[in-house]
């Protein structure tokens, strides 16, 4: 779904916001904004929620990296090095099993 499809496209959004400001500048700005805001809470039902991660911040000490090198020759290029991270790489089904608790779902 693009956003000009949407229920709330970003050019109406930004259109009902420069409203609300004008009015806010006359009158009430909390009663100005109630009335031009998206009224909808709450995601579809379908909605799928996921999560995303990077092997330098999570899987630690990554010596099979093409980087590894570089990051560990004196002077460094990078201001850190992988380091141990929290050892995803080894903990991974444990790691899914805590996203699923959560709800994610993709």
């Amino acid at each position: 779904m693009n956003a000009e499809s949407s229920s709330t496209s970003r050019r109406s959004f930004l259109a009902r916001a420069a409203g609300a400001a004008l009015l806010a500048t006359a009158g009430d700005a909390t009663s100005a904004l109630g009335a031009v805001m998206p009224t909808r809470k709450s995601f579809p039902k379908n909605f799928r929620w996921g999560v995303a991660t990077a092997g330098h911040q999570i899987e630690g000490n990554n010596v099979n990296s093409d980087m590894w090198l570089i990051e560990n020759i004196k002077p460094a290029a990078f201001a850190d090095r992988s380091g141990d991270a929290c050892n995803s790489y080894h903990r991974y089904e444990e790691d899914i099993a805590l996203l699923a608790q959560l709800g994610f779902n993709a």
